[in-house]
């Protein structure tokens, strides 16, 4: 959904916690069984749940190769570089109360 939906549908929200996904243009995906099962479904094309070597934890191995970013209300994961359409939705998810600015590059966790 675009980021504007996803922010009408949950403005409302009071629970403090909205987890979802941001994909590499800025499209925001619902994460109600978790953010791999998100990442999973964005890296269903290629497979990508095969492909996660034993060293690397599922979730990171997920985010670097979708180049996507999970998201909660106190914490921002990705890999790498935020795209400027990632960093927009991420501004405004901040700027109507959903998260709370909090990036965290995991990069240098990932060693294929």
């Amino acid at each position: 959904m675009t980021k504007q939906e996803f922010i009408e549908k949950h403005k409302e929200d009071t629970k403090g916690y909205c987890p979802c996904v941001v994909d590499y243009e800025g499209n925001v995906y619902e994460c109600p069984k978790g953010h791999l099962e998100a990442l999973m479904e964005l890296g269903r094309e290629k497979n990508l749940l095969l492909e996660i070597p034993d060293n690397i934890s599922p979730l990171f191995y997920m985010i670097f190769q979708t180049r996507a970013v999970a998201v909660d209300y106190e914490n921002q994961v990705y890999s790498d570089e935020l795209t400027q359409e990632q960093r927009y939705t991420l501004i405004e998810l901040s700027e109507v109360g959903l998260i709370r600015i909090n990036l965290k590059n995991i990069h240098e966790n990932i060693q294929l």
